[in-house]
């Protein structure tokens, strides 16, 4: 049921080299702001980070930990692109209720829609 689906703009991070599938694949709901190293992940404005509610890693060489998800207090999902996740730091995830998984193409898209309540 759609009464529960926010009308405001999510904001998401995509975290990594761009890959070409994420370049324009969010739809309009969606306020991406990108970080292709850890310190252009650092240098987001406070106001972004306090309102970014999705990480969208594209690389398993981006270190994802502590450090750098707690910058995020809105943090809602971690979906990490290709296989495996153990550059993520699931265990603060799952202290925070952070939902984290892996995804491959169109899936992190997609799971973006979770955040859209």
């Amino acid at each position: 049921m759609a009464a529960n689906i926010s009308s405001d703009k999510i904001d998401l991070v995509i975290y990594g080299p761009i890959r070409p599938i994420l370049e324009n694949g969010f739809p309009d709901q969606y306020v991406v702001h990108r970080a292709e190293s850890g310190d252009e992940l650092n240098q987001l404005s406070a106001d972004v980070k306090q309102k970014v509610r999705g990480i969208a890693v594209t690389y398993h060489t981006m270190h994802t930990g502590k450090e750098e998800l707690s910058q995020f207090p809105k943090l809602e999902m971690i979906a990490s692109f290709g296989v495996g996740y153990d550059h993520i730091d699931c265990t603060y995830a799952r202290e925070h209720d952070v939902v984290v998984f892996g995804a491959t193409g169109f899936g992190v898209l997609h799971s973006a829609a979770a955040l859209e309540r």
